[in-house]
């Protein structure tokens, strides 16, 4: 995990957690967590966090980096595609009792 700090107040925090998957002969990399701070949000930190993620995810061995966001989260999805993210599947979830 990272954080973004400005004076003493943090402004933002990211996370990236790496694994293994059976049908890849590469890690991937999948962003667990992305928050910016509403104030500061067109300023660089997202930039500077998601940038920072992509060297741990190299330095990893990973040639891959995913994420998923919610359909309403409009910005977020066009945040990620400016910074090169494609929409390349559909994400299903069943709650579990």
């Amino acid at each position: 995990m990272y954080v973004a700090v400005e004076g003493q107040r943090i402004v933002g925090l990211a996370a990236v957690h790496v694994m293994s998957i059976l049908e890849r002969d590469h890690p991937i990399a999948r962003i667990t967590a992305m928050v910016v701070d509403e104030r500061v949000r067109g300023s660089g930190v997202g930039r500077a966090l998601l940038e920072r993620l992509e060297e741990r995810a190299r330095a990893e061995g990973c040639d891959k980096i995913d994420l998923t966001t919610r359909h309403e989260r409009e910005e977020a999805g066009a945040f990620y595609r400016r910074m090169g993210f494609e929409d390349t599947s559909l994400r299903f979830v069943k709650e579990l009792d």
